[in-house]
């Protein structure tokens, strides 16, 4: 039996006894237990995600060394259709392409590179009244919402006004267990 079903088999076995009995703390001493365990328990997980890392970053160099390998053997072989391709065209300066079993390989004209100075642009346009090229962002400062208006009866009110500002839902979210270990 190999570690993984161990572990499995284990695993089954708590479920059943807690089905049976479920362990409750009942004293300080059984409260002090409970939190070594957790820290045991952060441990180990800590030990795992190292040991992930180690064979993650393993696996992603011996990926990058193998990708690197296809690239260059891909550069060579497309170097060397380019010089063919090259010949060809000084043949037949009409020569745009060639069809072959395995694909096509020819030449196609890039379409021309379009460099923006944004901020002499947007002058230009601006000063041409040209806005419909001009695009404006509205965002919600929810920051400054939070500290500007008040929650009453779990709506959203301007204190000043005293408008409902509608579109802000309040979910009340209860509380969570704080642990802070020592460690």
């Amino acid at each position: 039996m190999n570690k993984l079903e161990r572990s499995l088999n284990e695993h089954i076995e708590n479920e059943i006894v807690e089905e049976k009995e479920r362990f409750k703390i009942e004293n300080d001493e059984q409260a002090e237990w409970a939190l070594r365990k957790i820290i045991e328990s952060e441990n180990e997980e800590e030990r795992v995600n190292q040991f992930a890392e180690t064979q993650i970053r393993q696996i992603e160099n011996w990926r990058a060394k193998q990708l690197e390998k296809t690239f260059n053997d891909k550069e060579y072989f497309n170097g060397l259709l380019s010089e063919y391709l090259h010949s060809k065209r000084q043949e037949d300066k009409d020569f745009k392409s060639i069809t072959l079993p395995s694909g096509n390989v020819g030449f196609r004209k890039k379409p021309a590179k379009w460099i923006y100075k944004d901020e002499v642009v947007l002058k230009t346009l601006e000063g041409e009244n040209l806005n419909d090229f001009i695009k404006v962002e509205k965002k919600l400062d929810k920051r400054a919402i939070k500290k500007a208006f008040e929650v009453v009866d779990g709506k959203v009110i301007n204190a000043e006004t005293g408008q409902v500002i509608e579109g802000i839902e309040i979910q009340e979210q209860g509380e969570s267990l704080n642990v802070r270990l020592n460690k």
